[in-house]
């Protein structure tokens, strides 16, 4: 933390004053600036770090007082816009929002306000104002059309949060009518998709009896087919909201059945430590597999790929143990499966246990001798282990193709267990 901002938390403004000053006369020099435009920017710095000790009416009296000394601050206006939507003051908010867009001469009059109409509406969302969200986004909506798909879920969410689900279904009808951007599911009709769009929204969201319904309505009008949505399992893994992704992929699970949705709850169960939750949706992810025949029953060798996926978000999750069980059952399945002994050797290597990876990696060329990774970390171990002329034989027997990747990976830090080697052992990773 800065010392200025230290300084303001204990009250004391002066020496924060003093404080900014300084390090700005750092920054400025080399610059023309007046007296008064150095003093506009010490106190949109004063401002900012108010902001950021959340003392909002103290970052609004130092933001107008940097505008005023300034009127052409950079983002000034723009910062006082943000500042009195978070304070409640809407009409200002878009007033400052405006005074900063209307500086841009490519934008027209109508362009202008409305994108400070859609960042008070985003301020307004940010603080759970709904119906003040909802009034900012119609205004910038009689000055712009709708024409992205973002802005049709932002602005059905809107709807939603103000319980007019029967309008969002309106926006999303519309919008898949009139827009020529490529849809969630393109073989079918506008009407069916925006039922499906809105499902995924309420899901998400998590009105799940609503969603329920938009679901079955979708399926009525013969939408029987999602899409894949990796991307949204990306940001809830990344956001780490994973009770929220689990309740909302398993919503959408009752109603389509997909490899990849059960891919994805298998790894979200794995993150929650959930083992037997895992390994259920890590057996559907199989058992969905379109590639696959119908038979409901795996074979040993499928149940030994769920087991690997296991024990490798156990191994994620420093589960060392339990993935070595994961591993190991693997085996007692398939044991023609190289992947888990090339697993096991690396977490052997990581132990230090050196003749157990050894003679694990072994195990992996025996069963697989075009694993290339294998031949190279056991070439490595056993130079470690002074079998110099084993090593060089270990080299000279790896494939030609990737013959880097095993060796790549290790000295970089990474686990080689972990590099996807070949086409069929690629799906056995998270």
């Amino acid at each position: 933390m800065q010392l200025s901002t230290l300084l303001l938390e204990e009250g004391n403004e002066t020496d924060a004053k003093a404080s900014i000053a300084q390090g700005l006369a750092i920054k400025q020099t080399g610059q023309t600036l007046s007296t008064q435009q150095k003093e506009a920017q010490l106190y949109q710095t004063l401002a900012s770090q108010y902001q950021a000790l959340k003392q909002t009416a103290l970052a609004i009296t130092a933001q107008e007082k940097a505008v005023q000394l300034d009127p052409n601050l950079d983002r000034a206006y723009w910062v006082l816009g943000q500042l009195y939507g978070q304070s409640g003051q809407a009409k200002k908010s878009f007033q400052a929002f405006f005074k900063h867009t209307s500086k841009d001469s490519t934008l027209t009059p109508k362009e202008q306000q409305a994108i400070a109409y859609e960042k008070l509406s985003e301020i307004l969302q940010d603080h759970q104002d709904w119906s003040g969200a909802l009034k900012a986004y119609q205004a910038k909506l009689k000055r712009v059309p709708l024409t992205q798909r973002w802005q049709a879920d932002t602005y059905a969410l809107i709807l939603v949060k103000n319980q007019q689900q029967d309008q969002a279904l309106r926006v999303f009808q519309e919008f898949f009518v009139q827009s020529d951007q490529q849809p969630d599911n393109p073989k079918h009709s506008p009407k069916a998709q925006a039922h499906f769009a809105l499902g995924r929204l309420l899901a998400r969201e998590q009105y799940f009896s609503l969603a329920q319904d938009a679901f079955a309505k979708a399926r009525e009008l013969g939408l029987m087919e999602a899409p894949n949505l990796g991307y949204e399992y990306s940001f809830f893994k990344r956001e780490q909201r994973y009770p929220e992704a689990i309740a909302y992929f398993e919503q959408l699970s009752q109603h389509y059945p997909r490899a990849d949705y059960a891919q994805y709850l298998g790894s979200l169960y794995g993150l929650q430590a959930d083992w037997d939750a895992s390994l259920r949706y890590f057996k559907q992810s199989i058992q969905f597999d379109p590639i696959r025949d119908s038979t409901p029953a795996l074979t040993p060798q499928e149940e030994a790929q769920a087991y690997i996926k296991l024990g490798n978000i156990m191994k994620d999750k420093s589960y060392d143990d339990l993935a070595q069980k994961a591993y190991e059952t693997a085996i007692r399945l398939d044991d023609s499966a190289a992947v888990p002994w090339n697993s096991i050797a690396h977490m052997a290597w990581d132990r230090n246990q050196i003749p157990e990876a050894i003679q694990a990696l072994r195990e992996v060329i025996r069963r697989d001798p075009q694993f290339p990774s294998a031949h190279n970390a056991l070439g490595l171990l056993l130079t470690q282990t002074g079998n110099d002329e084993e090593a060089i034989a270990s080299f000279k027997n790896r494939p030609n193709t990737c013959s880097h990747r095993g060796r790549t990976h290790h000295q970089s830090g990474a686990n080689p267990s972990q590099t996807p080697i070949q086409t069929t052992d690629a799906k056995t990773h998270l």
